[in-house]
């Protein structure tokens, strides 16, 4: 016995042509380039720095060189400009012209002026780095107030080290 065909042909013809169609389409469609790696001496560069991966790429906290500012301050003291120029030289060399800078508070006052504050002090790092040569259009700046701590807020140690810059290498 012959299974019934429960479709008409202009039905069948139908559904043909549709997935002809999506076949064809999806074959015309290109799949972007893939961004390129860091090359070997550029990973090798951010490992000395101290730089970890990360989901964004490549982080370096400035808690452990360290660069951490004062309550309600977005100053850089002569030793943290130095390390930020001796890090820009590196990076430089190493081929690697594109950061982005986070600025972070402690949980100390309104979030709004946080917020304001952290900006200020990812500004005032990326300005150190594009006076050392960094292309100041390449440095992404954000400002995260209180809202990514990376230590308790409940001890002035950890609001300390809350009160950073994050320095991330995009890894393209």
């Amino acid at each position: 016995m012959k299974p019934s065909n429960k479709f008409s042909p202009g039905l069948r013809m139908r559904t043909i042509l549709l997935a002809v169609l999506l076949l064809a389409t999806a074959a015309c469609q290109t799949t972007p380039a893939p961004k390129p790696k860091l090359s070997p001496v550029q990973v090798t560069t951010l490992k000395n720095l101290g730089f970890a991966p990360s989901d964004d790429g490549w982080s370096l906290n400035l808690t452990t060189k360290p660069i951490l500012f004062e309550t309600g301050t977005n100053t850089l003291e002569p030793d943290d400009k130095s390390t930020v120029m001796k890090m820009a030289k590196d990076l430089l060399a190493a081929g690697i012209d594109h950061l982005r800078i986070e600025g972070h508070t402690d949980n100390i006052g309104a979030a709004e002026l946080n917020r304001t504050l952290s900006l200020r002090r990812a500004e005032a790092v990326a300005n150190e780095f594009a006076r050392n040569g960094v292309p100041g259009a390449n440095i992404e700046r954000k400002g995260y107030g209180f809202d990514k701590p990376i230590a308790d807020n409940a001890t002035a140690q950890g609001r300390a080290q809350n009160r950073r810059v994050t320095i991330i290498v995009p890894s393209f």
